[in-house]
């Protein structure tokens, strides 16, 4: 996995050439799940979200299910019984899950795969659970809470990481024990302040 600065090849999110690891297959699993959905696909912090200040502590019992299609999150129920998800990211511009009274380990424990981006920024997990798959770019905030990216063993798009420098990237991703066994694009290093 290459470190690159922003501005200099950086890399526009494309679908990945399909290859014997099964890409076909969710490809596949994506396109139904769009096409199922007479929803647009939803963009980070989707107007499609219905979440508001007065839903603080009215989700904490409903299924994830309920929880991801109230922020404008598609999900799927695969085979293995497992989710698939659009996309992931915060709720709300303004609200986080955890500021919702949403417990986001128990929310991601049964997901598997991501179809879209997965944006941790203002997240409060600390494991990624179960998932095993993030078939767009993968953003890590400077403040990221994570201790453990282990599940994770295919990105298909870019990693995205928030730092000052290439050590501290480095470092970062080590201390999350994030070791990915494919990334289809490049890991690029963003200024924490712009």
């Amino acid at each position: 996995m290459s470190i690159i600065k922003p501005g200099i090849d950086t890399p526009h999110i494309i679908r990945q050439a399909l290859n014997a690891k099964g890409l076909a297959t969710l490809a596949r699993e994506e396109d139904t799940l769009q096409a199922r959905n007479s929803k647009p696909k939803s963009t980070q912090y989707a107007k499609t979200s219905q979440f508001c200040p007065q839903d603080k502590g009215k989700y904490t019992d409903k299924s994830p299910e309920e929880i991801f299609d109230r922020a404008g999150i598609r999900t799927k129920k695969l085979q293995d019984g497992t989710l698939a998800i659009s996309e992931y990211y915060k709720p709300d511009l303004w609200l986080t899950y955890k500021e919702l009274g949403i417990d986001e380990e128990r929310l991601v424990a049964n997901v598997s795969k991501v179809l879209g981006n997965m944006n941790l920024v203002d997240s409060s997990l600390k494991t990624t659970g179960g998932i095993k798959v993030v078939q767009g770019d993968l953003s890590i905030p400077a403040d990221c809470k994570m201790e453990d990216m282990s599940s994770i063993k295919e990105v298909y798009g870019s990693v995205l990481i928030h730092s000052d420098t290439k050590e501290e990237a480095k470092s970062m991703l080590k201390k999350m024990k994030f070791r990915p066994d494919f990334v289809g694009g490049k890991a690029i290093i963003l200024p924490k302040k712009i």
